[in-house]
């Protein structure tokens, strides 16, 4: 009906008619049903392609409506969808399944947490627990040290670079892909743990937001899409550069390293483009949610204060920069200086809604009072007078007129009599 009566309107007017009142959520609501169609004749043979579809129907999703509402409510809510899920936990609980450690993250990210807020959804509990459960392989993976995660970064670099070069098969590639993400995931997974015992919040949220960089979901904890060379290489170069340089600042400055681990966990991506603002806003949450952790003296915490006010991203990534510098004069002057501005500002705007305020009420006031008063001193024959003082010769012509009217005629005559009178009583 939108769509009809737009396209009426562009005929009628020769105008462009934008629909913005729910137009975007309804193409996605038409690719929910395509999809959920399809879902009806899938079989569970093969579950990994089907669920790698559904992952990447749910991540377009939750981009074009900025939300999970539509997988939530529409998808998740389905018949289809509920039975092919879990038709596929019971085909991989089967022994002689392989490719079970990519399938896990994969339903683990479909369903939660998403599926908290589906009323009905059966056997989802016993779905859940296997999910949740650590397989044998990922029992064997313990790494407590930095040095591990980097070799099986290093190892898998070279698995990857072996099937590009061996193979033209981009089923082969790919599958090879699978397996580097799983290994990496759960290597990942398995370290952080690690620091999370051992109570080290900088470095968890160093490896967090370096892992973002390269696609890892912080919700679902998962890389999304499948990690390649470009983004093992990545992994490699970055962690080992900025934890030389975080550890080094750390030996002259608490305040200049957390600084620098800010600005990383902010700015630190494989693409080429810059960070958008809302995944900057999910690593800032992340960022406070580790930071609580940790003691944040006065002056670093004035940087992140001030963002509190202004939400200019620019402007904290440039204090930043000059924290790590060490040049902290430079900072809390130019959040002085920007905080001078803002009162300025302020005093100026007030300044401006006073005199508004005052000329409001001055014409009002004006409106008020000149409005029936012109009417009057036009029925009078006195508006040429006002506001000017009446002259001598206006006198005159008062005596004058009154000597040859007893009465007054009209309505204009009236004035000059009324003065005549106060003339002889003076």
């Amino acid at each position: 009906v939108a769509n009809c009566l737009a396209e009426n309107y562009s005929a009628l007017t020769g105008l462009d008619a934008l629909i913005q009142d729910g137009e975007h959520m309804l193409i996605p609501e038409e690719e929910a049903g395509h999809i959920l169609d399809d879902v009806k004749s899938w079989e569970v043979s093969n579950p990994e392609e089907k669920l790698k579809k559904l992952m990447s129907f749910m991540q377009t999703l939750a981009h074009k409506t900025k939300g999970y509402d539509i997988w939530i409510n529409r998808c998740l809510k389905d018949l289809d969808l509920q039975i092919f899920l879990i038709n596929t936990v019971n085909f991989c609980k089967n022994p002689s399944i392989q490719k079970i450690l990519f399938i896990q993250p994969q339903l683990h990210s479909l369903l939660e947490p998403h599926v908290n807020k589906v009323k009905y959804f059966p056997q989802v509990k016993s779905m859940i627990q296997w999910i949740d459960q650590t397989e044998s392989e990922e029992k064997q993976v313990k790494i407590t040290e930095l040095s591990e995660f980097l070799k099986t970064l290093k190892e898998i670099q070279k698995a990857l670079m072996e099937a590009n070069n061996k193979s033209e098969s981009l089923e082969t590639v790919e599958e090879a892909q699978r397996k580097a993400t799983c290994v990496v995931t759960t290597a990942l997974s398995s370290f952080l743990n690690y620091l999370r015992e051992a109570e080290q919040p900088d470095m968890q949220l160093l490896l967090l937001c370096i892992a973002a960089g390269a696609g890892y979901q912080l919700e679902s904890n998962v890389f999304q899409p499948l990690l390649g060379c470009t983004e093992i290489n990545f992994l490699l170069d970055e962690i080992q550069t900025v934890q030389h340089r975080y550890q080094e600042l750390k030996t002259i400055c608490t305040d200049r390293a957390q600084a620098f681990l800010v600005l990383k966990a902010l700015t630190t991506t494989v693409n080429v483009s810059e960070i958008s603002p809302e995944e900057k806003t999910q690593r800032l949450g992340l960022i406070r949610q580790h930071m609580e952790h940790l003691q944040l003296s006065t002056k670093f915490g004035q940087v992140l204060t001030k963002f509190e006010t202004d939400h200019d991203w620019e402007n904290l990534e440039n204090n930043l920069r000059l924290f790590i510098d060490g040049n902290y004069e430079d900072t809390i002057s130019a959040l002085k200086v920007e905080e001078v501005k803002k009162q300025l500002q302020i005093l100026d705007l007030e300044k401006k809604e006073t005199y508004n305020q005052q000329d409001n009420e001055n014409n009002q006031k004006e409106n008020i009072e000149k409005g029936p008063l012109v009417d009057l001193l036009q029925r009078l024959g006195l508006e040429h007078h006002y506001p000017k003082r009446m002259s001598r010769a206006d006198f005159h012509l008062i005596y004058k007129t009154s000597g040859y009217n007893t009465q007054p005629r009209s309505e204009q005559e009236l004035p000059f009599y009324f003065l005549q009178k106060l003339l002889m009583l003076d």
